[in-house]
């Protein structure tokens, strides 16, 4: 009705526009929209918005037909001056381009909050000059790409968001060919990257230790890491390469020491440790060999250890615990030592000294590594006949001596450091000792007791130099002296006994040089007296 009233002429027109002016809500001068459906399939998928003097002000375009105008163009004076978009269908404007004499001169975007998160701005050619980023959602813009004729040349990117780019990025062809990226901020970079014409990473640079000079450099092949070198020494000269494949580590060398030469060389298995070879003494010769698990943890080491060339010294790990060790003294490439461990400390130590392939002497440890007790076969017949105790508070060392096998030890010595202070002997093999030897601090003999049934029953003294000094005899092992054997110069003087066992000599006999007796008296009366004397075959009696 409306347009065959607009086609009657210009009084029914102004009729019209009185009576729409007398209409509440309704303006004399409502704009003209015009919709258009250009794919004919019956919904209007363009609407054009005119003033009344048919200029237009604005296009509205659906062009996924979703029934939603995805773009709105913008018109002042019918001239283009703004373009709104949603280019992602969640049915908000996520993109306004502003347009000056049918030239694009800035692009703005949003996020789906609202934010504006995008800013590019555009030359007289309508090309792209700068663009601005808010990569991080804080509403400001951290990175920066700038262009010349409208192609990307170089980027900027402020990571802490102190408003100070510290990453600086090169382009060529529209690919990078350079970034640089100083973190703190010192005017140093710590990281240099380098890409290839295709746009790949060709080098890393990392770790500066001055002004693009690097510890570390990674080189890639088709944005794949193929090796990374790193100069420890800061000598700018690499003294550890590694190479890759297929991303994952295959081989090693260090210059350990920095003498220029390469020391240890590992090769990997899936990114793993498989072996390594090593020149510990840095000689030029290898003398360390590793072995390893699929796990990548140690499970054989051999080395060379008196740098002749051959390995003596074996260890044996289980999950990347020492377990076993094994030494080969004489290079002869037999192990003569083998060792067991607990948690990596020694618990017990084989040693094979005839060759035999079986060990002959056995030594153990508690847990602080040090010796408690060794067991020797000396006669290489499997009888353990030697025993040594280290762990007894008293003694240094207690060594146990069975001579007949029959497992119970015939001499007993004990040592305070490296001395003998007293030795136990048992003569008739009956398992209790008949025999101690006390020696002075000195390692010199001081007594020594004969013994009958476990008891004491003859102790002898000796001086300096092991001089006998005295004996004295427990006739019936009640714990008193009954004789008493008196020596000069180590013979024989005098011999005293107490006859009744009333504490008291009632005997006496005394020996000359060659220890003959040549005199005997007697208390008959036990007054402490003699009464009756025997001299060289004359008998005389007291007075």
């Amino acid at each position: 009705m409306k347009k065959n009233l607009i086609k009657k002429g210009p009084i029914l027109q102004l009729l019209f526009i009185l009576t729409l002016t007398l209409l509440p809500g309704v303006s004399a001068w409502a704009d003209k929209r015009v919709e258009k459906d250009l794919d004919n399939d019956g919904r209007p998928d363009q609407v054009l918005t005119y003033n009344d003097a048919g200029v237009i002000l604005k296009v509205e375009s659906d062009k996924d037909q979703d029934g939603f105008f995805e773009s709105l163009q913008h018109y002042q004076e019918g001239k283009l001056v703004r373009i709104e978009r949603d280019t992602d269908n969640d049915q908000k404007t996520d993109c306004i381009d502003y347009i000056e004499n049918e030239k694009r001169t800035r692009q703005e975007k949003f996020d789906a909050r609202g934010n504006l998160i995008q800013v590019s701005l555009f030359d007289g050619a309508e090309q792209i000059t700068l663009m601005k980023k808010d990569t991080t959602g804080d509403r400001k813009f951290d990175t920066l790409y700038h262009f010349k004729a409208g192609v990307l040349s170089s980027s900027t990117k402020d990571t802490d968001a102190n408003e100070k780019p510290n990453v600086f990025c090169a382009y060529k062809n529209q690919m990078p060919t350079e970034q640089r990226v100083d973190d703190n901020e010192d005017g140093i970079m710590d990281k240099v990257l380098v890409f290839n014409t295709a746009g790949e990473l060709e080098k890393l640079y990392k770790d500066p230790y001055a002004k693009e000079r690097y510890r570390i450099t990674v080189s890639f092949e088709k944005g794949e890491i193929i090796s990374q070198e790193r100069d420890r020494n800061e000598d700018g000269k690499p003294d550890d390469i590694t190479l890759f494949k297929k991303g994952t580590a295959s081989e090693q060398k260090k210059d350990s020491n920095f003498d220029g030469r390469f020391d240890t060389f590992t090769v990997f298995m899936k990114g793993l440790p498989k072996t390594q070879e090593k020149d510990s003494n840095f000689d030029g010769k290898m003398d360390y060999f590793a072995e390893f698990d699929d796990k990548g943890e140690v499970l054989k080491t051999r080395e060379d250890t008196n740098e002749n060339g051959k390995p003596d010294r074996t260890r044996h790990y289980r999950a990347g615990s020492l377990y076993k060790m094994e030494s080969d003294a004489n290079d002869d490439e037999f192990f003569e030592t083998v060792s067991l461990l607990e948690n990596n400390r020694i618990t017990k130590t084989l040693i094979d000294r005839n060759q035999d392939g079986k060990a002959d002497m056995e030594v153990f440890f508690n847990g602080n590594q040090e010796k408690k007790r060794l067991i020797s076969d000396a006669d290489f017949d499997g009888y353990f006949e030697t025993t040594q105790v280290y762990d007894n508070p008293a003694w240094t060392t207690i060594v146990a001596l069975d001579s007949d096998g029959d497992k119970t030890p015939d001499i007993r010595s004990y040592y305070k450091d490296t001395v003998l202070r007293q030795k136990e002997i048992d003569e008739n093999g009956d398992g209790v000792m008949d025999l101690v030897e006390v020696f002075n601090p000195k390692g010199e003999l001081e007594r020594v007791e004969e013994k009958k049934a476990g008891k004491t029953a003859l102790t002898w003294f000796y001086g300096k130099g092991e001089v006998l000094l005295r004996g004295e005899e427990d006739k019936n092992q009640d714990g008193k002296t009954e004789i008493w054997y008196i020596y000069e110069n180590g013979k024989l003087k005098t011999v005293e006994e107490d006859t009744n066992f009333d504490g008291k000599p009632d005997l006496w006999e005394e020996y000359d040089d060659i220890e003959a007796l040549v005199k005997r008296s007697k208390d008959l009366d036990f007054d402490g007296t003699p009464d009756f004397t025997d001299v060289v075959g004359n008998a005389e009696k007291d007075s």
